[in-house]
């Protein structure tokens, strides 16, 4: 992995008038959902503000939501993937009284683990696999600053699928115990690294604990 994509935006890449049909839309048209086997099971549809829809297929969810960023303004898309049990307006659930993160992002430790890193070897690491960064960088996607650049981030997440896919869906599978396992002792040694002696709630919500 090598340095993070760089995130410099145009002054005039907020869209005031983004809604949450057209944020369905451009979803549906960018993200290669039918070919995974995603459906639509849920969506919150706003303008401006905040809209979230969530895919599930037989393996899987995968969430897309939206909020605004003033600083610099434009507008930010979150896309997560959690097991077929993870609550639609939480990242977590308790679980035996644990606090337990259910929702991911793709490009935290998820591809550091594909990519079959040790936690030490990820801990060290920062951002995207070279591959992934080498195709933001694209003059087509690294300067896609429509919708206040949602289209960019979708096409680099639709790049990760291609790249990763269908061991990224695999993950979660409910029914594959052995591979969560794998993750789960990784992602409690990658997260002991970074975060030795504190407890289970590390920053933006990334939980030593998951389910």
């Amino acid at each position: 992995m090598t340095n993070s994509l760089d995130n410099k935006f145009p002054e005039n890449c907020f869209i005031s008038g983004f809604t949450g049909d057209k944020f369905l839309e451009i979803v549906q048209s960018n993200m290669d959902l039918t070919a995974w086997g995603f459906k639509l099971v849920y969506k919150e549809l706003n303008d401006f503000n905040y809209s979230k829809v969530i895919f599930n297929s037989n393996l899987c969810r995968v969430c897309f939501s939206t909020s605004p960023d003033i600083n610099p303004p434009r507008n930010d898309v979150y896309i997560t993937y959690g097991r077929l049990h993870a609550p639609n307006n939480s990242m977590n659930m308790v679980v035996d009284g644990n606090n337990c993160r259910c929702w991911f992002f793709s490009r935290f430790e998820i591809l550091q683990f594909l990519l079959g890193y040790t936690p030490k070897e990820a801990a060290k690491e920062e951002g995207l696999p070279a591959e992934v960064l080498q195709f933001s960088h694209r003059e087509d996607v690294a300067k896609d600053y429509s919708y206040g650049g949602v289209i960019r981030e979708l096409k680099i997440e639709a790049f990760i699928w291609q790249k990763y896919s269908p061991r990224l869906f695999q993950l979660f599978d409910l029914a594959d115990q052995k591979l969560w396992g794998e993750f789960y002792r990784f992602n409690q040694e990658y997260w002991n690294i970074l975060e030795p002696g504190t407890d289970n709630i590390g920053p933006n919500l990334l939980h030593k604990s998951i389910y």
